[in-house]
This record gives structure tokens, sequence and C-alpha cells, in this order.
């Protein structure tokens, strides 16, 4: 009977445990509770980590999942120049010229003469969808002389460019755009399968080393049943 139990016990631990060296682990990492246990524990120390701690630190501490955080973020900003080419832009010029020379007076005789004209100007320019670009702008310009009075000039223009071939129409000039929204998306898209499949293999491998330790506890139980069966056959005998 004794030999019986111990090469049925034999036949258990070698299908069970691969490594032999791994019993003495069940002695130093033992499941606490369901979906818990101590990982890589010690007769002085353990860690105590259930599936939540390993998920979080997985997606805390993975530099491929750091790498892809930053493709959405590229993306987005590529989307953003993009529209950036339909907002409106404001331009502003100021100028000023100053001339010395000498006039004729009625009198014959040469005087000095100074003269001075000052610029400004004010734009607003936009690209639309449809291709047209709009321009609207407002001038003035100061001109005087110790001669004359002074002289000004105001004008306000509006100006409308609109292809007729090339790049005329919302199709052509939104493709860029679109592009960039598509790439936007599938990054998303990308991150968001590499966190389901890095969170999916990380509890897989969560749970076959759980499943793993709750082995190893049967095996240490069965070992010591299988003990104290022997003694006691040995005591009967």
């Amino acid at each position: 009977m004794k030999k019986t139990v111990l090469a049925a016990l034999a036949l258990t631990m070698a299908a069970i445990m691969p490594l032999p060296a791994q019993v003495d682990e069940l002695q130093k990492s033992s499941c606490k509770e369901f979906g818990a246990f101590n990982i890589f524990a010690s007769d002085t120390s353990a860690l105590l980590i259930s599936l939540d701690d390993a998920l979080n630190s997985a997606l805390s501490n993975n530099i491929a999942l750091n790498v892809e955080n930053y493709r959405p973020q590229i993306s987005e900003t590529v989307v953003e120049k993009e529209k950036a080419r339909f907002d409106p832009a404001l331009n502003a010029e100021v100028s000023g010229s100053e001339r010395v020379g000498k006039s004729l007076s009625q009198q014959g005789r040469l005087n000095d003469s100074t003269s001075n004209t000052t610029n400004a100007a004010v734009s607003l320019d936009q690209l639309s969808t449809s291709g047209t670009r709009t321009s609207v702008e407002l001038s003035n310009s100061r001109s005087r002389s110790a001669t004359t009075n002074d002289l000004y000039a105001t004008r306000l223009g509006l100006t409308l460019e609109h292809p007729l071939q090339r790049g005329a129409g919302r199709t052509v000039n939104l493709i860029s755009l679109r592009k960039a929204e598509l790439d936007l998306d599938w990054s998303e898209f990308e991150l968001q399968g590499f966190v389901l499949s890095l969170a999916a293999r990380v509890e897989t491998l969560y749970w076959q080393y759980y499943l793993r330790l709750r082995q190893l506890e049967i095996v240490g139980e069965s070992l010591e049943l299988a003990k104290r069966q022997r003694e006691e056959t040995g005591r009967r005998i």
C-alpha cells in the first residue's frame, strides 16, 4: 500500500509541476485571497498583488505603450495644422519716408525743401474651403512738406479670388484635412487595440500564474496527506 501511494503521488507531481524547485516556492508564495496573491515573496517580505494592480502596473510601466500614446498627439497636431489653412490672417504695416532736397522759390532762389510721407495699412485675408480667397484692406497715407498743405489719402478695398480649375471646390481643398483626420482616427484605434491586447495578455498571464499557485498548493496538500498516510501505514504495519 505504501508503494502504491508513493507511486500515485509521484505521477501527480510529475503531471502538475514541471519544475521540482517550485515546491519550495509554494512555501514562500501562497494565495491569501481569491484574485490576489504574493509574487516574488520571501521569508521576510511579500508583495500582495491583485488583477487591478497588475493591469495598472503594466499600463503605467510599458515603454511601448508610452510610445503609442504619442501617435494620436502627433496626428492631432497635423489636423490642427491643416485646419489653420482656413483661418483668417490679420496683417498690419506702417512705413514712413523722408526726402530732403532743394526747391526753386518764386523769387528764383534755391531753398531747402523737406517732405515726408507716412503710410499705414491693415488687411484681413482668409481662404475658404471652396477655394475662394477673400481680402479686405484699409490703408491711409499722409504727405506733408514745407511748401504745401498736408495731403491725405485713404483706400478701402475688397479682393475676391476664386480658381477656375486647379484648387477649386471643397473636395480638393479638404483632401489634406480629411486625410489628417483619418490618420488621427487610425492612430486612436491602434492605441485602443494596443491597450486591449496588452490588458488581455496581462490578465491571461495573471490567471495562469494564479492557477499555477493553486496547483502548487494542491500538490503541497497532497504531499502532506501522503506523508500522514505513510506514517499511519507505518504505524499499522
